[in-house]
């Protein structure tokens, strides 16, 4: 079995409802690939369960994804001195981030929620910049706070929804069991 025919089985198995770790035992008693590939595997895909648990918190993270991308989108908008032809390929890429940001987080890509924090935290360094360079200007200072507000949000749902979707799994050992495996992966997952 290839990777990727395991990734599909694995989203398979999960999306009709199986747990991670009924997904794993599953697989890993076909033994046709390596444990640990299994596990990995597996700990890379949300399961059905918690996409459904926690449904509602992940639509709202994409709305203050789509938020803050659409609010420093139109910054050239509520500040024409900065809509410079150099800037217009910027916006546009930071647009199609978000964008892909919030189409990650909505199919649960694992990738999409590390990126949000990152984005965020970079929306929040370069908006205490701005804040502290334009003090006198209070339309500056309320949108780039409201930009650090919003990217403060986002890496607190962001970090919540990873560890919930994609946990990872404890190493135990089958010293004492019959087993032809040695050892065996447990999954951290919530009941």
């Amino acid at each position: 079995m290839k990777i990727r025919e395991l990734k599909s089985l694995v989203k398979e198995k999960l999306a009709s409802g199986m747990t991670k770790q009924e997904t794993f035992d599953f697989i890993a008693s076909l033994n046709q690939i390596r444990i640990h590939d299994v596990a990995n595997t597996v700990r890379d895909f949300a399961s059905l369960v918690f996409k459904k648990k926690y449904k509602k918190i992940n639509l709202l993270l994409i709305s203050f994804v789509v938020l803050a991308g659409i609010i420093q989108g139109i910054a050239s908008v509520l500040f024409p001195e900065k809509l410079i032809t150099e800037t217009l390929p910027a916006d546009i890429f930071l647009i199609s981030t978000y964008a892909a940001i919030a189409f990650g987080a909505y199919v649960h890509y694992k990738f999409s929620y590390s990126a949000a924090v990152l984005l965020s935290f970079v929306s929040i360094y370069m908006s205490v910049n701005n804040v502290l360079l334009s003090l006198d200007n209070l339309e500056s200072i309320l949108y780039y706070s409201s930009i650090g507000i919003i990217g403060i949000v986002i890496i607190g749902l962001s970090g919540f929804l990873y560890s919930k979707f994609f946990r990872g799994y404890d190493i135990i050992s089958n010293e004492n069991k019959e087993d032809s495996l040695k050892e065996t992966y447990v999954f951290k997952e919530e009941k």
